[in-house]
């Protein structure tokens, strides 16, 4: 029984290491760059699900996509509009972006149809929260922490912290 508890889950990690290995190895990034006019692109290693980033050459703006594993077909998750932008968490519904050295939001393509910058690049910083199956979004700015809700780019200023950890429970966001 041990035997099995020990080697069943090393099984599973040396596949998903294969599989995110085998992809990489075969993701067409020469032929990306010049489709989208990039002069760099980064591919998102950890989830293994198809995402890179690129940076046009010109505008030198960022935007997150979708290799469908098949040719140079990609799905546009955010488009290349923005400084700076991070991965799409693993069953996050939301990416932060950046713009002239602020915070937003961009909602995922994987979990909206209509994926669109929710939260304007207004904020100065910004940290993400798991509360259970909840992601919630602290944000920072002029000097103060507060709830915003990520989904409508709503503000709970009725509390405010210097630090984000300082900040009561997430508020229910229906």
């Amino acid at each position: 029984m041990i035997k099995i508890r020990i080697i069943l889950p090393l099984m599973v990690a040396l596949s998903v290491m294969t599989i995110n290995w085998s992809c990489a190895q075969n993701f067409p990034e020469p032929q990306m760059k010049r489709k989208f006019k990039a002069d760099t692109l980064v591919l998102d290693e950890q989830n293994g699900d198809g995402a890179f980033k690129l940076r046009h050459k010109l505008s030198q703006k960022w935007g997150l996509y979708q290799w469908l594993y098949r040719g140079l077909m990609t799905r546009e998750l955010i488009p290349m509009a923005y400084d700076s932008l991070e991965f799409i968490g693993i069953n996050r519904p939301f990416a932060i972006v950046y713009q002239k050295g602020k915070h937003g939001v961009y909602l995922s393509g994987w979990n909206y149809e209509n994926a669109r910058e929710s939260v304007p690049c207004i904020y100065e910083d910004s940290k993400i929260f798991i509360d259970g199956n909840r992601s919630c979004l602290a944000v920072k700015k002029a000097s103060d922490w507060f709830w915003v809700n990520w989904e409508t780019g709503q503000e709970f200023r009725d509390q405010t912290a210097s630090d984000p950890d300082q900040l009561s429970d997430c508020p229910r966001i229906d």
